[in-house]
């Protein structure tokens, strides 16, 4: 059996047909290789490694449950290091292949172990790197005096003639 692990990040991006063509490129995959499969979809985050369908996959991993597993993309699974060379090892520990796309990478040569790593840590820096900036310029606005963001539900704001 062929475990299908589909993410987006929000649910705007589920509804951009993006978990429709991950999830059917994912079957087609495993009608091809004649093989069962179980889809797993998340709408979360992928930094976030308490997902509920991830943790599922995850678990049947460690069970043996499945011979491979499929991802549209390798950011697909984590933009976590940790969990991503924790991953890495579940599936060597358990002879679970990985395909993405229809590539399988080969986890016992050590150069394509490796590439994974580095490819799950790029894929950490992104995030890191977006939500520094993103704080960065929140901080600015706010020592500026300057709105740019919804007050909380409830309350009001007083807007000076420049916006501020």
């Amino acid at each position: 059996m062929i475990a299908i692990y589909n993410r987006v990040s929000s649910p705007a991006q589920a509804e951009n047909y993006s978990i429709k063509e991950q999830k059917e490129e994912g079957v087609a995959f495993a009608v091809s290789q004649n093989e069962k499969y179980e889809l797993f979809i998340d709408i979360w985050s992928g930094k976030d490694v308490s997902r509920k369908n991830w943790r599922k996959m995850i678990l049947g991993i460690e069970k043996k449950k499945y011979s491979a597993v499929w991802c549209a993309k390798l950011d697909r699974l984590s933009r976590d290091a940790l969990e991503g060379l924790k991953f890495i090892q579940a599936l060597k520990l358990s002879s679970t292949k990985l395909f993405v796309k229809d590539h399988e990478q080969d986890l016992n040569d050590p150069a394509v172990e490796f590439m994974l790593n580095l490819k799950f840590g790029i894929s950490q820096l992104e995030v890191r790197t977006i939500n520094s900036r993103t704080k960065e310029k929140l901080d600015m606005w706010i020592d500026d005096g300057e709105k740019r963001f919804r007050c909380v539900y409830g309350y009001r704001t007083k807007y000076t003639e420049n916006g501020k």
